[in-house]
């Protein structure tokens, strides 16, 4: 199989950090992070390009596992929704 076609999809990026199962995962608008929750009750922020891509920053503060994430569009502010009844809202400084 050529690698080179088109229509064949080529891995990218392998991005890790959690300790357990990803639950949720958004591209920020701009597409230059992406966020992550996981059932270990943290938030990762990884940046997809530039000088730190392939980097991640840690959110922590859940005591339950994080089903969703969303980025607020036109601001710096992240929402997580978590198993432990709870949603935060984190400052995105990263």
């Amino acid at each position: 199989m050529d690698a080179k076609r088109a229509d064949v999809p080529v891995l990218l990026h392998t991005l890790k950090g959690h300790a357990g199962a990803i639950e949720s995962v958004r591209v920020a608008p701009g597409a230059d992070q992406m966020a992550t929750g996981g059932a270990d009750g943290r938030l990762f922020v990884y940046h997809v390009s530039g000088p730190s891509k392939g980097r991640a920053f840690k959110f922590s503060g859940h005591t339950g596992p994080i089903h969703d994430v969303q980025f607020a569009p036109g601001s710096d502010l992240i929402a997580s929704a978590s198993g432990d009844r709870s949603i935060r809202i984190w400052r995105n400084s990263v």
